[in-house]
């Protein structure tokens, strides 16, 4: 399960004592009006805080100085007037601090000793491989989309303190992150909002119209280059929307003649593999017989080994190439091909010659569990801890742990069920009042009670939380700590 960064904030709000969800129905920049604010004693939300959740003046945030009837005044006004159907919050603290320390938190509860041993709270980091791949992204889990900006522009009159973009045929969706480069006053990381297949805003201030620049979104499922692999010919894509034989992602193309290829003579001493097998495996979707299929060159693309192609039954087919290497050959290129201009999946390709020992490491902290794909056939089927010698050609499902993912954004969640988040809360509240009791000297004690309170609180829920596992005992793999990055070493 995962929780955003805006439930957060509100469980943390109603946890400490208030918190008021409205619709506003004025036009003034100095104030908020809900009928429901009338429910409320007139003294007893002054000083609390006001968010705005919607329309121009969205994340604006001010102090409450007075409230009258249905009408909170503020203590100093927003940059421009609400609109009638702004929705806002009234919080009991800045929202910006109590964002904050939600941040804090999440980076702060990796498991660490408790007096129950130890505890924390983590998310679940799991890395495939494949066993003796020489491939790279063999499951096209790693792509990026990128753009061309030709147009910044000043978007203030419709969202306040916001900048339009212009990239033709962008592909995003709101919610991407962008990271922009190329530019003079717009270089970063944002996140989109998107107005028109061609134009999304970003939340920075316009300054000028830089009239150039470049936008990628990394580890992105939409059109681009995927990770490893080069297209050779044709049009390839890596859609949001897909067909996936093993992860989330395949790659697709249904240009005539396209070819995505790989050449992995930089992986193996072509003197050692002369003589020996080389074998490919991969995964193609497509509807029409003669379209796609494996393919191998040993000098760079002149003469091909070909497999069999797909047989067009509207299904996945698990397609396989054995090829000699030559003992004249001066490269190994793979091929993955689309024959006649149909739609065409790849997914799951592999390439393997000699066993290899050892694989580099992704997961954070770990792994703490090894498993193997029972059936190369079946890479949707069964996994069972590795326990005997790994198998080529096999998935390798490695399970590791890693820190909470941050939620630097309202719609940005984390890793952890509503029983979870109360740990967080507490360790943010723990935080806060600590800062609050050092920078306000009227109320030092009442924040000092309050950050006592969260303190024991967060300490009696991390006693309660998740235990950090360890590593299943295993004579079948070890990890190597002392290489850049970290390796799992198998007996081979």
């Amino acid at each position: 399960m995962a929780i955003t960064g805006e439930r957060l904030r509100e469980l943390m709000a109603q946890a400490l004592g208030f918190y008021f969800s409205g619709t506003n129905t004025g036009t003034s920049s100095s104030a908020v009006t809900d009928a429901n604010i009338a429910r409320y004693d007139t003294g007893s939300l002054t000083n609390k805080w006001v968010l705005i959740t919607s329309g121009n003046r969205d994340t604006q945030s001010r102090r409450i100085a007075s409230t009258a009837s249905t009408t909170s005044t503020l203590v100093t006004a927003l940059s421009g007037a609400l609109a009638n159907g702004d929705t806002f919050l009234i919080l009991p603290y800045d929202p910006d601090v109590m964002d904050y320390n939600i941040e804090q938190a999440c980076r702060n509860l990796w498991p660490e000793p408790t007096t129950r041993g130890i505890r924390g709270l983590y998310r679940d980091d799991t890395q495939y491989a494949v066993v003796d791949n020489l491939l790279d992204n063999f499951s096209f889990e790693s792509s990026e989309s990128t753009g061309a900006i030709t147009v910044f522009a000043d978007y203030d009159a419709t969202v306040e303190g916001t900048t339009l973009v212009t990239s033709a045929t962008h592909g995003l969706t709101t919610g991407d992150t962008i990271t922009i480069s190329g530019t003079t006053n717009y270089n970063g990381t944002f996140e989109v909002v998107v107005v028109s297949a061609s134009t999304f805003w970003i939340r920075t201030a316009f300054i000028a119209d830089d009239a150039t620049g470049t936008w990628r979104e990394g580890v992105s499922s939409q059109a681009g280059t995927a990770s490893g692999w080069t297209a050779t010919a044709g049009t390839w894509t890596f859609p949001r929307t897909l067909r996936a034989m093993l992860g989330t992602h395949a790659a697709y193309s249904a240009s005539s003649g396209a070819q995505l290829t790989q050449n992995i003579f930089t992986k193996v001493n072509l003197k050692e593999v002369a003589g020996k097998t080389l074998r490919l495996r991969g995964w193609a979707f497509t509807t029409a017989t003669s379209t796609a299929r494996l393919r191998a060159s040993f000098d760079g693309g002149a003469t091909f080994t070909n497999g069999t192609y797909h047989t067009g039954s509207d299904q996945w087919e698990y397609l396989e190439l054995d090829a000699a290497v030559p003992v004249n050959a001066t490269s190994i290129t793979i091929y993955l091909e689309v024959g006649t201009a149909t739609a065409t999946y790849w997914d799951s390709a592999v390439a393997y010659i000699d066993p290899i020992a050892e694989y580099p490491l992704t997961v954070y902290h770990g792994p703490y569990e090894v498993w193997q794909q029972v059936d190369e056939h079946e890479p949707r089927g069964t996994y069972r801890p590795l326990d005997g010698y790994a198998t080529s050609g096999r998935v390798l499902r490695i399970k590791g742990i890693a820190p909470l993912t941050v939620p630097t954004t309202d719609t940005m969640a984390t890793e952890a069920d509503d029983n979870e988040a109360q740990l967080i809360i507490a360790e943010a509240a723990w935080r806060m009042f600590r800062v609050l009791k050092n920078t306000n000297v009227e109320l030092q004690a009442e924040y000092g009670t309050q950050e006592q309170a969260w303190h024991d609180e967060a300490l009696r829920l991390r006693a309660h939380s998740k235990f950090f596992p360890s590593a299943h005992s295993s004579q079948w793999w070890r990890v190597r700590n002392d290489t850049t990055p970290r390796t799992l070493v198998l007996p081979r």
